[in-house]
């Protein structure tokens, strides 16, 4: 990782943004969880700004052109903050692009918004689901053609399609270090609830008609901000966007909100009827998200132990397989969330 005390960074930075002014400040943050990318206060004569550096973007996304699609991102985030949806304000450097390699990291500034984070009162979830639906419904239309032509382009980064096959490796993997590491002994107690999850979301077969929209994927609580005065939410971090049925993107938001505080079949219910107030009675729909809400966990676990397999980089990820997908799994799979 880059270290102090940046006078590289801050001259590159400089050379890329100097519409923005003379650089003031450049330090970093920290957070009691783990982000993949690292984050910088940036401030100049001309405000106040955030820095996104990813360090080994290639093994975060896999085999993606990672620069070319996060420019992409970068662009439809642009075009997106202009129309006024609510989501981050990416800034755009004095060539007019939103990516630059810097000693093998990818550098992104934002605006900085001076918000508050997710802090659970009543208004919080249903501000949250308001946001992303307003991404769902109107997130295409407010792109321009050409931007919205590549977006269609866009995918996940380790799909279950890419990792299913590797069952067998990445069993062999866990069984390996099982011996040595406690967190890979936990998971490799509980692997037949992986494959048989696996067994189950590849077999199923949706019954759901579901429209194509731009989706987040990765809308959670510390993804959503909140203006001091206001109180209105905004989208952050929308690396993962891609074009396709809302069904995931909702499956992955109604339980990383349900379960903030804990994990129970009320707190489930509460969610789904929050971010789908028009299909929260509908029983095929809540069948449906149900199984989307598995796809989406057993899906971050093999990526989570394909990345580490194959790259060795973002290795701390491994403690979400037992303290959150696995949980979430079995809760999914011994309750019943009735309309």
């Amino acid at each position: 990782m880059l270290s102090p005390p940046f006078t590289g960074l801050v001259r590159f930075l400089s050379s890329r943004y100097g519409t923005l002014g003379r650089p003031i400040k450049l330090a970093p943050m920290t957070f009691d969880f783990r982000v993949s990318n690292n984050l910088f206060e940036y401030v100049t004569t001309g405000g106040r700004f955030l820095l996104k550096v990813m360090a080994h973007p290639q093994a975060l996304f896999g085999e993606m052109d990672v620069r070319d699609r996060l420019e992409l991102v970068g662009r439809a985030l642009f075009e997106l903050a202009g129309s006024g949806m609510p989501v981050e304000h990416i800034v755009a450097g004095d060539d007019r692009h939103f990516v630059y390699s810097y000693q093998s990291h990818l550098l992104r500034l934002y605006r900085f918004f001076a918000g508050r984070g997710y802090e659970c009162p009543a208004s919080d979830m249903p501000a949250s689901a308001q946001v992303l639906r307003a991404l769902h419904r109107d997130g295409l239309s407010r792109l321009d053609a050409a931007t919205r032509a590549d977006c269609v382009r866009l995918g996940k980064m380790y799909p279950l399609s890419t990792t299913a096959p590797e069952l067998p490796d990445l069993h062999a993997f866990v069984r390996e270090h099982a011996p040595s590491r406690k967190i890979y002994a936990a998971i490799l107690e509980q692997w037949e609830t992986v494959e048989s999850t696996v067994r189950r979301v590849m077999d199923h077969r949706t019954g759901w008609e579901d429209a194509v929209c731009l989706l987040h994927t990765d809308c959670h609580p510390r993804n959503v901000l909140f203006a001091e005065k206001s109180g209105a939410a905004m989208m952050i971090d929308l690396d993962h966007m891609f074009v396709g049925p809302s069904l995931q993107c909702l499956a992955f938001s109604v339980m990383r909100f349900a379960f903030y505080e804990g994990r129970s079949p009320e707190a489930l219910q509460q969610a789904i009827a929050t971010f789908a107030p028009d299909h929260y009675r509908d029983q095929q729909f809540i069948d449906e998200l149900l199984h989307a809400m598995l796809y989406v966990e057993v899906e971050k676990i093999l990526r989570i132990l394909a990345r580490i397999r194959t790259t060795g980089q973002y290795a701390g990820f491994v403690e979400n397989i037992p303290a959150i997908h696995l949980p979430n799994i079995k809760l999914l799979t011994g309750s019943v969330v009735c309309a």
